[in-house]
């Protein structure tokens, strides 16, 4: 008697474990949106703009999440939690693959001096305005002073991953940063056509790199004066970037010792900081090919498109509107800060 053969379909669930069958749906989801990102944002429309490919990530997420709200499958809810967590890691592990320790070397001592400065300030300015002065919470506080010291959305989603801030809060820090930076975009060059010529292109791209969050922003601001603005530009803004993974092991002890509710909340400190040193160094002593790079670069973005993606699926308008306009005076307060201690740095320099 012949044996019946099983549906392909079936054979096919039996064949790849439950575990994996559980995440797929979502994590595909995330993953789609994040390559439909980085799609537009190569229509030359937006190229013009430079609109960062995270930012249309988290946006199409959101807006997906307003329309469908409670409507979205319960199906997908694993793979956009690993989407969130998993990709994040990796995604901004893969990030010290653009960073060349050697890069750095151009800034000199005073520089990363100038630099660290920056980043210690802005992140504790961002915690006593925040807690002290506005009256938010530890995590929006540490979020927005972080991505404002550092390198914007890269910044916050490290650190988001670290203290396991909530959705709409990641949302709120990255709303203010992207909002204020890409303003900046339009700004800046008019400040510098009219007030801050003398400067130079050399002295200009100095402050943008020292003061200017996002590295896309960095990069539209520059290229707008000369490529001299944008190469000092992008040299002084990677001494900030270089600092994530060390900032981010700091804050975590600091966060250890001072944690209002260290039996409900441990910080831990992530394995993806040592591999983002351990990788930038790597890639100092033996440079990719632009071939290599540019794969792994196309890569990292896609990661962290769909973890921004799986957050903004997550996140309800309506918790991000709860926050305030807190989030946003903080913001700015955090830019004039940026921008004075930039002013400030240019004299100290010279």
């Amino acid at each position: 008697m012949p044996v019946s053969q099983p549906h392909p379909e079936v054979a096919l669930q039996h064949s790849i474990p439950h575990h994996l069958l559980r995440i797929i749906p979502g994590l595909a989801l995330a993953l789609a949106i994040g390559a439909l990102s980085l799609w537009l944002a190569r229509q030359p429309l937006l190229v013009r703009y430079r609109v960062d490919p995270l930012m249309l990530a988290i946006v199409i997420g959101i807006a997906i999440g307003a329309l469908l709200g409670e409507r979205l499958p319960q199906h997908i809810e694993p793979g956009v939690g690993i989407a969130q967590h998993r990709l994040l890691n990796l995604g901004i592990l893969l990030y010290g693959a653009r960073i060349s320790l050697t890069a750095i070397a151009g800034i000199g001592l005073t520089g990363l001096l100038l630099d660290a400065f920056i980043v210690v300030s802005t992140l504790g300015l961002g915690i006593f305005l925040g807690r002290r002065v506005l009256g938010l919470d530890r995590d929006t506080s540490l979020l927005l002073g972080f991505g404002n010291a550092i390198c914007g959305v890269a910044a916050i989603l490290a650190l988001a991953r670290m203290i396991h801030a909530e959705h709409s809060k990641i949302a709120a820090a990255i709303a203010v940063v992207i909002l204020l930076s890409t303003l900046e975009i339009f700004f800046d060059p008019w400040l510098y056509h009219h007030f801050l010529g003398y400067l130079g292109p050399s002295g200009f791209g100095t402050l943008v790199g020292a003061t200017v969050p996002a590295v896309g922003q960095v990069l539209a601001i520059g290229d707008s004066i000369g490529h001299t603005t944008t190469g000092v530009a992008i040299v002084v803004k990677l001494g900030r970037v270089i600092m994530l993974a060390p900032a981010l092991l700091v804050l975590g002890w600091w966060l250890r010792r001072h944690q209002d509710h260290p039996h409900q909340v441990r910080v831990q400190l992530p394995w993806f900081a040592f591999g983002f040193v351990a990788l930038s160094g790597l890639i100092s002593l033996y440079p990719l090919t632009p071939g290599i790079h540019h794969l792994v670069a196309s890569g990292d973005d896609l990661l962290l498109g769909g973890a921004m993606a799986a957050i903004g699926l997550e996140t309800r308008i309506s918790k991000v509107r709860a926050l305030g306009r807190r989030p946003l005076l903080l913001g700015i307060l955090l830019t004039g800060w940026l921008f004075l201690v930039g002013m400030l740095g240019l004299y100290w320099i010279g």
